[in-house]
């Protein structure tokens, strides 16, 4: 019962400091890039401000970061399709 005890407080400790790592020592762009990867699909499915929530940012800060993220998916799509017409 002790083993089942320690695990239980060793992965809240696991996940506590991964996300005191996530909101403080990183960019809110990479706190949304680790969120995107370590929930794919979930953004479409909840609100951004949930969202914004979590990462530690304003709803604001989070609209702004997703259009800059699909402003650079955009620009880099066009530049695919560029060297695509060069060849």
């Amino acid at each position: 019962m002790q083993g089942y005890h320690l695990n239980i407080a060793m992965h809240g400790l696991q996940t506590l400091a991964q996300r005191a790592y996530n909101s403080g020592e990183t960019s809110a762009q990479e706190r949304l890039a680790a969120f995107r990867e370590e929930y794919p699909g979930l953004e479409a499915r909840i609100s951004q401000r949930a969202i914004a929530s979590y990462l530690g940012i304003t709803p604001q800060y989070m609209s702004r970061l997703r259009r800059e993220a699909e402003a650079s998916a955009a620009e880099a799509s066009s530049a695919v399709d560029h060297a695509r017409q060069q060849a």
